[in-house]
């Protein structure tokens, strides 16, 4: 049987030219949005914080406040739920939380940052080390309700791709893979998934139970993702004791292996807190607002 090997395909004049008109329009593009940065900082002395976006100065009264990220036009800013202006905005908004719901992550965890946090600068530059790094395990350790969760949250949000999970739910989609219906989800799916999402957040690896299955599923997941080189987070309300016990001496070795970074969280449980009840409050209208802007079926 031969074979006949695709020719090497050449660009033509009007690929050049659609490539050129394409670089005019992204730099184009560019100019612009720098303009739109300049002139909304400049608002910001005038407006105080967190700022409320130039459309909406006549609807006070009528405003959702969505933290988006980092540059100076996704600082925290309020969006009103009335301007048509104020639309797009928050559809943007709708649909990153939409897809990051697909993505495991908890809705309560939408928009959290390192704010929510009293870090010491030790632990921030660990943080921001293993961003920069792209690789290697991050392992947050400590008593409930310190605040794991969030921190874990918001270093997936700012990273920008990946997946959230619990250990529990992992195996739990693990084990009905292999009883999936034809057309629907099998066990290597659900593996693969988190063998190759550029960040994976494992929370609550303590609470799954020590059946043969689970214990090799998370083996398979900490040497896939040591071997391929991939930024992982884990999460448990555990000693380091207890986490050298339960990811055995292999994951342990691996782990170790890949340079990584240990925290210990300590304190008193930040759910029983006050300011945790209003911040519930905020996430339970944010996300309601989000459901009704950003159907689950729109989501891209």
């Amino acid at each position: 049987m031969s074979t006949v090997e695709n020719a090497p395909q050449t660009e033509t004049a009007e690929d050049t030219e659609w490539n050129r008109r394409l670089e005019k329009i992204f730099e184009a593009s560019k100019r612009r949005e720098a303009e739109l940065d300049a002139e909304f900082k400049a608002t910001l002395p005038k407006i105080g914080n967190p700022p409320i976006c130039r459309p909406c100065l006549i609807h006070p009264d009528s405003m959702l406040s969505i933290h988006k990220g980092a540059t100076v036009k996704q600082q925290r800013a309020v969006y009103c739920t009335k301007c048509d202006a104020c639309d797009h905005e928050e559809k943007v908004v709708g649909y990153s939380y939409r897809n990051w719901i697909r993505r495991g992550l908890p809705k309560l965890n939408f928009g959290v940052t390192m704010d929510r946090l009293d870090l010491n600068p030790n632990d921030r530059a660990a943080f921001d080390d293993f961003l920069n790094a792209g690789s290697g395990f991050l392992v947050l350790l400590g008593s409930m309700g310190a605040g794991k969760t969030i921190a874990a949250c918001a270093l997936l949000q700012k990273f920008g791709r990946g997946h959230y999970t619990t250990r529990g739910e992992l195996v739990s989609k693990f084990r009905g893979g292999y009883a999936a219906a034809r057309g629907e989800e099998t066990a290597d799916d659900v593996a693969e998934t988190y063998y190759q999402t550029p960040l994976l957040v494992l929370d609550e690896f303590e609470k799954a139970d020590e059946g043969r299955d689970a214990s090799a599923l998370l083996f398979r997941i900490i040497d896939s993702r040591y071997r391929n080189m991939l930024p992982t987070i884990i999460c448990g309300n555990a000693t380091l004791k207890d986490f050298k016990r339960i990811v055995g001496d292999l994951g342990f070795s691996r782990i170790s292996g890949a340079g990584s970074s240990l925290i210990e969280f300590a304190g008193v449980d930040r759910r029983t807190t006050k300011e945790a009840g209003e911040f519930y409050k905020r996430q339970v209208a944010l996300t309601r607002r989000l459901d009704q802007l950003v159907p689950l079926e729109d989501s891209i």
